[in-house]
């Protein structure tokens, strides 16, 4: 789970349907051990930057569809997990995230990602035989997350959201 903090800036949505932006993220997290074969993971500490672009929609049907604005984009993200044995991993994902405006400067917004990765440092019985956590350097990437987005300018926000990130052998 990384915590992460987000810039974004955009064009004004006043007669917009939609809105290209760019966003930035820096996220720091732990790693949770869930069974005792990935013990070698113990004591990694995920920092992680990236960027986001994406197409924000602002019209009424888009809306009306589900109730929520829709953001569809690609993210990239470069991670190093500070652990000898894990490494550094760079990913790429295409996601999907609504986002429910609570009112004029709140939102909450929710993504699901899903990509591909590169990853340092597999496991190799000679030279790594502690990463029990992934075999190979290419890697599908699956991500979640959910929080809430401060609205401190008509082209500046700032979200505030809980991630759960998933690298596995491809």
């Amino acid at each position: 789970i990384l915590i992460p903090l987000s810039l974004a800036g955009q064009q004004p949505a006043d007669t917009i349907k939609a809105v290209r932006a760019f966003s930035v993220t820096v996220q720091k997290g732990v790693v949770f051990i869930q069974k005792p074969v990935v013990q070698g993971a113990r004591g990694a500490v995920p920092f992680s930057f990236g960027a986001d672009y994406f197409l924000q929609q602002l019209d009424y049907p888009s809306y009306h569809y589900c109730g929520a604005f829709i953001r569809t984009g690609v993210s990239l993200n470069f991670t190093d997990f500070q652990s000898q044995v894990v490494g550094k991993t760079i990913t790429g994902a295409v996601f999907i995230e609504p986002v429910y405006r609570i009112n004029h400067w709140l939102q909450y917004q929710f993504r699901v990602a899903s990509g591909i990765g590169y990853a340092t440092n597999p496991f190799d019985p000679v030279s790594n035989p502690a990463n029990q956590t992934y075999s190979t350097h290419l890697n599908t990437y699956l991500h979640l997350s959910t929080g809430l987005g401060l609205r401190l300018t008509k082209n500046l926000g700032i979200d505030f959201n809980g991630h759960i990130h998933h690298i596995s052998n491809a």
